[in-house]
């Protein structure tokens, strides 16, 4: 079933069917026309519209979620990195978030980010309470960083994470790379010396 508030669409197609009735109506009931009777899918229209700026889905919490997390990472700001992390945050390298944290800040300090790109996101599993989401992201670094020199400036990075819901926020679980320059990879493998 769809959505109102995924799709506020579906409010705007019955505005046109509640334009069409009011019509029909003040054609078949001269005797009845009123001037409000054109607020009517009007104020359907402006139902949609509000629906949609006062209510934030999921999808809209999730893309606004990671949206955050590529600006944070990009000014590598570990504060805000924190805020979005979730308290039993781990994957397969950093089994705790103040581990994370900790490898981040040395990684910002040897190989700072000149630009930090997000190429796409995809929220392949939406459930109440848990989602899964695939993210690639196109890393500029700044030339006298370790990854420029001893590998090169640009690199492109897909990743998985795993959000969770706490006390009606999404926030991010765990985060597995899976991919640099289209080779499939895992923390493990990155995370030497850089």
């Amino acid at each position: 079933m769809w959505n109102v508030f995924e799709t506020p669409y579906l409010l705007l197609i019955l505005a046109v069917f509640v334009h069409m009735a009011v019509l029909v109506f003040r054609a078949i009931r001269p005797d009845k026309q009123r001037p409000w009777q054109w607020a009517i899918p009007l104020a359907v229209v402006c139902l949609a519209f509000g629906m949609d700026l006062a209510v934030a889905t999921d999808r809209e919490q999730i893309n606004a979620l990671l949206n955050k997390a590529v600006k944070a990472a990009e000014r590598e700001d570990v504060t805000t990195i924190a805020d979005i992390l979730a308290e039993d945050y781990s994957d397969s390298l950093h089994p705790s978030k103040d581990q994370l944290l900790r490898h981040a800040r040395m990684a910002f300090a040897s190989s700072p980010l000149a630009k930090l790109t997000s190429l796409g996101k995809g929220i392949g599993e939406l459930g109440r309470q848990r989602s899964m989401v695939a993210i690639s992201v196109m890393a500029n670094f700044e030339p006298n960083s370790l990854v420029a020199q001893n590998y090169k400036p640009v690199v492109l990075a897909v990743a998985q994470l795993v959000l969770a819901k706490h006390r009606g926020r999404w926030l991010i679980r765990s985060i597995e790379l899976t991919e640099v320059d289209k080779n499939p990879v895992g923390w493990s493998q990155v995370s030497g010396q850089y």
